[in-house]
């Protein structure tokens, strides 16, 4: 799953180049705590031309009365399960992430740990997006798509965000295949390590967590 993300500071350069922006640079608040309902930036193309927006995580929409966020989407479900199945036929975008968080261990002393690329700063999520919200609450909101854990996420979870290479970067946002044919990052590209207590937003949240002093 990804029930919490991060994205440090980068240079403005790593996003206008792949998908060749033309909008002026946006003033990119960096978060290392990203939460559902929270507003983080994502690449989409509208209008004929690729564009960087924020919007917030998770789809709204009500179940029994009560209002819920959707903030993951199982790629293997999402063209028939409502309510991602209109946005997968036409509104695609890219999640852009420093590395993404996930909890692991006995239930009641799960740790969390940071997933990241070995040799890259920047991961991009398969995500779609929406325009709607719910009644007196009109946003853009964006979903992240899963798919079963690879080889290396399996101790962590059975789940994983779809990470796409940069080779299907410009497939995805242009519907050209199902996100599940397109390229996706192996297992030997990725990179953990346990986390302390993920408290504030601060960029020591994605730092090893210190080892305990044995006296040595």
């Amino acid at each position: 799953m990804c029930g919490r993300y991060a994205l440090g500071p980068e240079p403005w350069s790593v996003f206008q180049e792949p998908f060749r922006l033309t909008q002026p640079a946006p003033n990119l608040r960096p978060s290392w705590n990203i939460r559902p309902t929270n507003s983080a930036p994502v690449i989409l193309k509208r209008d004929g031309h690729y564009e960087m927006r924020q919007m917030r995580w998770g789809f709204q929409f009500r179940v029994n009365g009560k209002s819920v966020a959707g903030f993951n989407a199982k790629s293997e479900t999402a063209t028939t399960t409502w309510p991602y199945r209109a946005a997968i036929t036409r509104r695609h975008c890219l999640v852009p992430a420093t590395g993404f968080y996930e909890w692991v261990g006995p239930k009641r002393a799960r740790k969390p740990h940071f997933i990241h690329l070995r040799t890259a700063p920047l991961m991009f999520m398969a995500g779609l997006w929406e325009e709607y919200g719910l009644k007196d609450d009109k946003a853009d909101c964006f979903t992240i798509l899963t798919t079963a854990a690879n080889r290396f996420m399996q101790p962590l979870h059975t789940r994983m965000p779809v990470i796409l290479t940069q080779s299907s970067w410009v497939d995805w946002l242009e519907h050209a295949a199902p996100v599940q044919s397109l390229a996706q990052i192996s297992a030997e590209a990725m990179a953990e390590h346990e986390v302390g207590p993920l408290q504030g937003d601060h960029a020591g949240l994605t730092a090893p967590a210190p080892q305990g002093d044995f006296g040595f």
